[in-house]
């Protein structure tokens, strides 16, 4: 399995997923991959980040960390879309 971010700015790191992908899996890829990729393409916290509604996704390790996270992660306009979560990403200060 590969993991993979993407914008119309920039693709960024493709990561191989060699077990199963489970919640504290994928919180680890996106606590390495995430906010970099995010800091350097958007320095100006103009990105959304957007998951879809897979379980590992909706996990409540996964959406504490969100919550949590120096970056400020926070539920956008979309966030009531059926397609999933929105996330507006504000850079660390």
């Amino acid at each position: 399995m590969f993991w993979g971010i993407f914008s119309w700015a920039a693709l960024g790191p493709v990561v191989v997923v060699e077990q199963t992908m489970k919640a504290a899996n994928y919180l680890n890829i996106i606590a390495d991959q995430l906010h970099p990729y995010m800091a350097f393409v958007f320095p100006t916290g103009n990105g959304i980040f957007q998951q879809d509604k897979v379980p590992f996704h909706k996990a409540r390790i996964v959406l504490e960390w969100f919550e949590a996270e120096p970056a400020r992660t926070k539920a956008g306009p979309g966030a009531k879309l059926t397609c999933g979560a929105l996330r507006k990403f504000r850079p660390t200060k």
